[in-house]
């Protein structure tokens, strides 16, 4: 009892207390603090919710974002690529052009065969009456076969870097699909 009466004393306190509390409101004073604590509530649930809401909108922003700057990125690498892929066809096409002429120079001039055996030292030429003839073994050298593979190997070389042009174009045009969508 002892123990017990300290705590005792204490809840008497402590009841006195509330009676006083709850003497000086009405009922209806209480009714309507407990309506307006009920109204704060679905107030704050809803704050609760909006909250929510704006941090996963944030999030899919920031992501958003994050993509764009590295589709960003990848379309610069692209573009650079496509330049590259761009000068290299140039250049591949001027070798084509160049072994095209070639290749049509060395057939005229194996076409003109007949005329080089007849060729002999100090007798005129049949075509021009030249007395010299210094390239009459050129000619006799040509291989018009090897200018032919060359030719077929630059070509090739030409569609293997026409097809990696068209590829480039097809992923920077997907690439800069996407960057306009997320904008």
């Amino acid at each position: 009892e002892e123990t017990l009466r300290p705590l005792h004393k204490a809840w008497q306190e402590q009841q006195q207390a509330l009676e006083r509390m709850l003497a000086q409101r009405s009922m209806g004073d209480w009714q309507a603090q407990l309506n307006t604590l009920h109204g704060q509530h679905s107030i704050y649930l809803s704050l609760a919710q909006g909250y929510k809401n704006v941090q996963v909108k944030q999030q899919a922003i920031g992501e958003r974002a994050k993509r764009c700057a590295e589709l960003i990125e990848q379309i610069a690498a692209q573009e650079q690529q496509r330049e590259t892929l761009r000068a290299q066809y140039l250049i591949l096409k001027d070798q084509v052009k160049d072994k095209e002429q070639l290749l049509k120079q060395e057939q005229h001039i194996a076409g003109l065969e007949s005329y080089r055996v007849q060729l002999q030292a100090d007798q005129a030429c049949p075509l021009c009456g030249s007395l010299e003839h210094p390239a009459i073994s050129a000619y006799q050298a040509l291989n018009v076969s090897q200018t032919e593979q060359a030719l077929a190997g630059k070509r090739t070389e030409l569609e293997t870097l026409v097809e990696q042009g068209q590829a480039c174009k097809e992923g920077l045009a997907k690439l800069s699909s996407e960057h306009d969508f997320l904008l």
